[in-house]
């Protein structure tokens, strides 16, 4: 597998993850406050990419997609690593990262699904299975090779990037503090695209990113359709940088 990964964003952004690894309660948290805080909240940086540190997160602000995009795929790298969850009207995910030599990651799904990257090799449990390796070569893993592919796909860094390029503008709406799906709340800036955008087969009807600084984001919101399905995603992006777990079957007994 080569180097490239997603997210959190992390994370916390994807058009294939949001479709296949969306979550039980489609209602989009409520704005608890429509406070702004001073001019200069959350737009200035003491360490952190310098492509993030360019950009403003003043209300009113535009932010080309080029540039929002490098600045997420470049905050991806910085943190190296994190956790976010993600939830639809259907079914619900988490999923662990972290960027080394190489990008890992663990998801899992409410169905009993999991899915892990590690080691240069990527496995999956459809609940009742155990850990299989996902090898387009193994009779009737061409499903399940294609399902992790494209969710190990969707999350990296660099898809990311093209992803939010996709959309050319993207505004800085006013700070709030927004109600996350944790139960607690956070004061951010609602990163808005300014129309709705099209990426890997899929139509992006409409997309907010809600951060607390340049390229950390903690809440997505998005509604994207492809074939004639439509999701309503919230992913929260709950942890950036710090320990993760992945799970590595190549060491388990119960690899199959």
């Amino acid at each position: 597998m080569n180097n490239v990964p997603s997210t959190a964003l992390a994370g916390g952004v994807l058009v294939l993850a949001l479709m296949l690894s969306a979550c039980g309660d489609g209602a989009a948290p409520e704005p608890t406050s429509t406070d702004a805080p001073a001019a200069t909240a959350g737009a200035e940086r003491v360490d952190g990419p310098a492509s993030c540190g360019a950009l403003s997160l003043v209300e009113g602000a535009s932010i080309s997609g080029d540039a929002l995009g490098k600045c997420l795929a470049d905050y991806l790298a910085f943190a190296g690593s994190g956790a976010f969850t993600m939830r639809s009207e259907t079914v619900s995910s988490r999923t662990v990262w972290r960027m080394g030599d190489e990008y890992e990651a663990y998801a899992a799904l409410d169905s009993g699904v999991r899915m892990t990257t590690t080691g240069g090799r990527s496995w999956v449990d459809f609940g009742d299975t155990g850990w299989v390796e996902a090898d387009p070569s193994t009779p009737g893993m061409e499903v399940g090779f294609g399902i992790i592919k494209a969710w190990r796909e969707a999350t990296g860094p660099e898809v990311t990037r093209r992803m939010i390029a996709a959309a050319p503008e993207w505004k800085v709406g006013a700070w709030r503090d927004m109600a996350l799906p944790d139960g607690t709340s956070r004061h951010l800036a609602g990163v808005t695209a300014t129309a709705p955008f099209h990426w890997g087969g899929a139509t992006i009807d409409a997309m907010t990113l809600w951060m607390d600084e340049p390229g950390r984001i903690i809440l997505q919101l998005a509604t994207a359709g492809a074939a004639g399905f439509t999701a309503d995603t919230t992913t929260h992006y709950a942890q950036w940088g710090g320990e993760v777990a992945i799970p590595d079957p190549a060491s388990s007994a119960s690899v199959r």
